[in-house]
Parts: C-alpha cells; structure tokens; sequence
C-alpha cells in the first residue's frame, strides 16, 4: 500500500514551501527543488536527479506552467522544461500536479502514475475565496480610494466572481456584475448586485474599481476608452487575462494582472487546501486499492 514517505517539492511559490512545512509537520519528509532564492529553506537542490534521489513521490506546483514550455519557478534562476527528461527522472514515482493534461502531454508518463491535486471541486472553490479575498486586498493597497459607496465591477459570475462580490458588498460597495447568460443575470439581480450582460459594459457606468474574472479578452480598447481615468482594473484570470494590457498602457489606466493571488497574499491558507487534497487523494486511493484486493 503507497504511503507518502519521502517527497520532493518541484518548483512554485512561497505556498508550496508553506506546503512543505505543513508536510513536515505531519512527519513527512521533504526535499526542495528550485528554491535556491530562498535560503531559509531546505534541503534545497540544484540537481533535480540528487533532489529525487530515495524521495517515493514529487509535487508540481500551481500552476504547472506559466508558459506550457517550463515548470513555474519563480524562486529560481534554472530552468526546467517539461518534456521526455522530466518524465524520465520521474518515472516511477507517483506524481502530484495541478494540470495533469499539460504534464501528461510533455512526456512519457503511466496512466496511474499522475494526480491532479488542482482538478477537485471543493479546491477550486476555496481557492477561489482566497483569491477574491486577496483580490479585495490589492484594490485596498494600490487605489486612494475606498471601497465604500465605490462604484464597482466584476465581469464573471462564476467560483470567483461570486465571493468577490459578497465580499464587496460588505465593505460597503456598490456593486455591478457582468455575465453573457440570462440565468447568471436573474442570479446577480436576486442576490442583490446590479446585473449588465457582457456586451453592453461600454454603456453600464464609469466605475473607480473593475475586477475582471474571465480568462479571453472582453475589455477592450473601445471599452477602456470609456473607463474613468483613475479607474484600477484588476485582472484575476490566467494568462492572456481579460484586459487589453496594451491598451491600459496607451490610456494610462492602471491594471494589475494579479495572476496566483493566493499565493501571494495567502500562502499559509492556500497551502492547508492543497494539503487537504492530497491527503484525501492518498484517502481515496487507499481505500480503492484495499477494496481491490478484497476481489
């Protein structure tokens, strides 16, 4: 029966090395690989082979990749590629991810040797919390304004969009919210936000604060032109975001593309939901693996 004895950490933020220590204190051992900005941790490698070495897991982070090409590793200068080198240090080992389709696609890698600790439902949803409190956080720091009686937007009713609004509303602001569907629209309006459909932003309102949730580009040079001049965009999707970056630039609207915000503003939280889920992957396979062997 697998038990995490030994893991190595590849690669992420300071959550995963929160989530390092969380392991630690549950007599898990750990080593460290693509850390070596930080030199409060350790064992930290340089060697990914050495940094494996006796270690019967691995842990990728979240994300995966921020380009498809390498391993997201920002507390490190080297560089690691997902390709057929990886899986083949990792061959073997049971392998926790957060974009399981990506990693399986850069290599050669067995079909019950990959869990995506990410791809879980509850996960999605508590990080989606701390990623609206953290959203909430640097509108506070980067705006001279406030919240309260600040007209607001939030494109997206979706895991983040809802918190994000709800917790708007409790400091107090007066919150609209864009979606594309009419069942989305009639859930904004019986929750007590202002509803607008996506298309028709332009004409909504000039706002002090948006918060954009949706991962394709739906705010616009046309958009923007109309957006009040010390306007501050916060875009929470993944990459290319919602915003027209170049655009922002040329109306000078200040935007900040706030891309992992939990690891950033929550590490110690964000780290606790990952552990939760390995522990209940670990749970769940211990318990398909003993109910096999009762055939």
């Amino acid at each position: 029966m697998f038990q995490m004895k030994k893991i190595c950490i590849i690669g992420g933020d300071f959550r995963m090395i929160c989530l390092g220590r969380q392991l630690e204190e549950s007599g898990i051992f750990v080593n460290y690989f693509g850390f070596e900005k930080m030199t409060s941790v350790s064992p930290v490698y340089s060697d990914l082979e050495n940094a494996l070495d006796e270690c019967n897991c691995a842990l990728l982070p979240v994300p995966l990749s921020r380009d498809g090409i390498h391993v997201f590793m920002p507390m490190s200068d080297n560089k690691l590629e997902l390709n057929g080198e990886l899986s083949r240090l990792l061959k073997g080992m049971r392998i926790y991810t957060s974009n399981a389709e990506m990693l399986i696609k850069s290599g050669d890698y067995d079909s019950d040797q990959i869990f995506d600790y990410f791809d879980r439902e509850p996960v999605k949803i508590e990080n989606a919390v701390l990623t609206a409190e953290g959203a909430v956080c640097e509108a506070i720091k980067n705006s001279d304004y406030s919240l309260y009686m600040s007209k607001c937007l939030v494109a997206g009713w979706g895991r983040i969009g809802k918190p994000l609004c709800r917790l708007l509303r409790a400091f107090g602001a007066d919150v609209t919210v864009s979606a594309r569907r009419s069942d989305d629209l009639t859930w904004i309006r019986a929750e007590g936000f202002t509803p607008v459909h996506t298309n028709e932003i332009i004409n909504s309102g000039r706002y002090k604060f948006i918060f954009n949730t949706v991962p394709h580009i739906i705010f616009t040079k046309d958009i923007l032109e109309n957006t009040a001049a010390d306007a501050l965009i916060i875009d929470l999707a993944s990459m290319p975001g919602g915003v027209d970056k170049k655009a922002c630039e040329e109306l000078n609207i200040k935007l900040i593309h706030a891309l992992s915000i939990p690891g950033k503003t929550a590490p110690q939280a964000a780290a606790a939901v990952l552990k939760k889920s390995l522990i209940e992957i670990n749970e769940t396979t211990r318990r398909n693996t003993s109910w096999k062997n009762q055939l």
